[in-house]
């Protein structure tokens, strides 16, 4: 039995959107909270999951619903 949907690049894209999507929103979160993390490494660490997000949107949009 083979994994159909492993093969499918729409599934990586996918993936990856709910994934930036997650940490975005962990990094607003920690953001927003008294954590020991440095403030650099949240930001950037934001920064990585925001620009991540938006490519992953547009990936799906422009290759898979538009």
């Amino acid at each position: 039995m083979t994994c159909q949907f492993l093969s499918n690049p729409a599934f990586y894209d996918i993936f990856g959107m709910i994934i930036f999507a997650f940490i975005t929103v962990l990094f607003i979160w920690d953001l927003h909270t008294k954590r020991k993390i440095p403030i650099w490494a949240r930001r950037t660490m934001l920064g990585i999951g925001i620009a991540g997000l938006i490519t992953d949107v547009l990936m799906v949009y422009f290759n898979y619903i538009k």
